[in-house]
């Protein structure tokens, strides 16, 4: 709604319930470019560019939110932080998947590396560390974000309806 805000459109948001009601305001809020397919599938069906640009997007949608807390002044504890993927498992097969995730998300232009050095109260087999990852409070971060493009009259028009629901 910002971003169209900001091109020059009038935009209406209309939310069943709170802003940051259901899986936002529920989730760790982890921002990382980890998705969950990993990149050397992602890569086997379309290419080693369809892999980039998942990183590249993934990576854009991390730095958007930070700018967005910059920009806004939003306290919501932004952090960054490494993500780790990790794998328990001692049979090789696992870390082999560990290590092939790697080199493909190096060719994705992520700073990824392989360590068991990870900060969890148990031991792994090993782990994808990946730099540059975030975290922060999504209730503090939504709500706040709602309010911005509701208040500035500058530039289009903004509307948002809580607790209205779409049906037809």
């Amino acid at each position: 709604a910002r971003i169209l805000k900001a091109s020059g459109r009038s935009v209406v948001v209309v939310e069943a319930l709170d802003v940051s009601a259901g899986e936002s305001g529920h989730t760790s809020a982890h921002l990382t470019e980890v998705v969950d397919t990993r990149y050397h599938s992602i890569r086997s069906k379309f290419g080693r560019e369809g892999a980039q640009l998942v990183a590249q997007a993934s990576r854009a949608a991390i730095d958007h939110i930070e700018k967005n807390v910059r920009s806004l002044s939003i306290s919501c504890g932004f952090e960054g932080v490494p993500g780790f993927l990790v794998t328990e498992g001692n049979g090789h097969g696992e870390v082999d998947e560990l290590e092939k995730e790697l080199e493909c998300m190096r060719e994705c232009a992520l700073n990824a590396s392989i360590t068991k050095n990870v900060p969890l109260p148990f031991e792994v087999a090993a782990a994808l560390r990946v730099e540059r990852q975030a975290q922060l409070h999504p209730v503090l971060y939504l709500d706040r974000l709602a309010r911005s493009f509701t208040q500035d009259a500058s530039v289009g028009v903004c509307r948002l309806f809580t607790h209205t629901r779409v049906l037809d």
